[in-house]
C-alpha cells in the first residue's frame, strides 16, 4: 500500500521499524534490477554490433588446442579497443600474467587466458580469469560444432576461427545468459549507490517531517520511519522511468540530476502534512 496510498506513509509512524524496513529493502532490490536492465540490454546490443563489424577492422584469430593466435591480414590490425577508463587488447605471445596500467581497467586476451589488469587498485595484481580452452568450447558449441570427448575424458573442442560470424553466433546464442549476468552485476552497483542516496535523503528529510509535526510531539525516530516509507514509491517510480527510457540512467543533464536529487523533498512535505492531521491532539468541543 505504500506504492498507491499516501496515507500509509504517515501511518507507518505507529508501527515497528521492521514493518517498513522490509518493504523498503524489497523495493530497493527490485528497482535496482529493473534500473539495470536497460543498461544490460544496451551492452548486449552493442556487443552484437561490434561482432557484426569485427571483420572490417581487426585481424581474425584462431583458437586451437586451447591457445589463441592471430591471423594477420592486409589492411587490418590486431584487436584493440581503447576508451577513457578501459581497454581491451590481444597479446597472443603472452603465456602468463600481463600488467598494463595505461587505463583503470584493462582486459588482455593472452595465449592461454583472459587477464584483468589496470591502474585501479583492485587490479594492482593482474587476475587470470577464463581460460582460452573454455572460450574455445563455448564458441564451438555456440556455432553448432560438435565437441567430442578426448582420450582423457575431457572435452576436445575443434579449432574455432574468431571472426564476425563466430562472434555474432556466440553473442546471439548466449544473449539471455549474458543479459542476466550483466543485470545482476549492474544491479548490485545500482543497489549500493541507490542505498547510499536513500540513506542521505532519509537523513535530510526526517528532521523536516519532525519539524512539521512539532505540535504533535513526534519523535525523530518516528519521522525516520515515515522517510523510509516515502522512499518506497520514489524508488519504484524512478526505476519505471529508466525502464521505459523516459529518464536515462547515464548521460543525465544537470537539471534531471538535480530534480532526481530533490524529489524526496515534496513527498516528505506531503507525508509530513498528512501526519500533522493524522496525529493532531484530540480536542473536545465546548458545549
Amino acid at each position: 500500500m505504500l506504492l498507491v496510498e499516501p496515507r500509509q506513509w504517515a501511518a507507518v509512524a505507529r508501527y515497528r521499524l521492521s514493518v517498513v524496513i522490509w518493504p523498503f529493502l524489497l523495493t530497493l532490490v527490485v528497482s535496482s534490477l529493473v534500473t539495470a536492465y536497460p543498461m544490460a540490454s544496451h551492452i548486449v546490443r552493442r556487443a552484437g554490433q561490434f561482432a557484426a563489424g569485427y571483420d572490417k577492422q581487426f585481424d581474425p584469430m584462431m583458437l586451437t588446442g586451447g591457445k589463441l593466435s592471430v591471423i594477420p591480414e592486409k589492411g587490418k590490425k590486431p584487436l584493440q579497443i581503447t576508451g577513457p577508463n578501459g581497454k581491451l587488447i590481444v597479446r597472443p605471445e603472452v603465456t602468463g600474467l600481463y600488467h598494463d596500467t595505461s587505463r583503470p581497467t584493462v582486459v588482455v586476451l593472452t595465449q592461454n587466458h583472459i587477464v584483468y589488469t589496470g591502474s585501479w587498485r583492485f587490479f594492482s595484481t593482474p587476475i587470470q580469469s577464463i581460460s582460452m580452452r573454455r572460450m574455445q568450447i563455448l564458441m564451438a558449441l555456440s556455432n553448432g560444432l560438435q565437441v567430442p570427448h578426448g582420450k582423457n575424458g575431457h572435452l576436445d573442442p575443434p579449432p574455432v576461427k574468431v571472426d564476425s560470424t563466430s562472434l555474432l553466433a556466440t553473442v546471439n546464442s548466449n544473449r539471455f545468459t549474458i543479459s542476466f549476468i550483466l543485470d545482476l552485476f549492474i544491479g548490485l552497483v545500482v543497489f549500493v549507490f541507490d542505498g547510499l542516496w536513500c540513506g542521505l535523503m532519509i537523513i535530510m528529510i526526517s528532521p523536516l517531517i519532525a519539524m512539521l509535526n512539532r505540535p504533535n510531539g513526534m519523535p525523530l525516530g518516528r519521522a525516520y520511519r515515515i522517510s523510509l516509507a516515502v522512499m518506497v514509491p520514489l524508488l519504484a517510480f524512478r526505476s519505471l522511468l529508466v525502464l521505459f527510457h523516459i529518464v536515462p540512467i547515464d548521460d543525465q543533464s544537470v537539471v534531471a540530476s538535480f530534480l532526481l536529487l530533490i524529489s524526496p523533498m515534496p513527498l516528505a512535505i506531503w507525508a509530513g502534512l498528512i501526519a500533522t492531521r493524522m496525529y493532531a491532539p484530540f480536542q473536545k468541543r465546548k458545549p
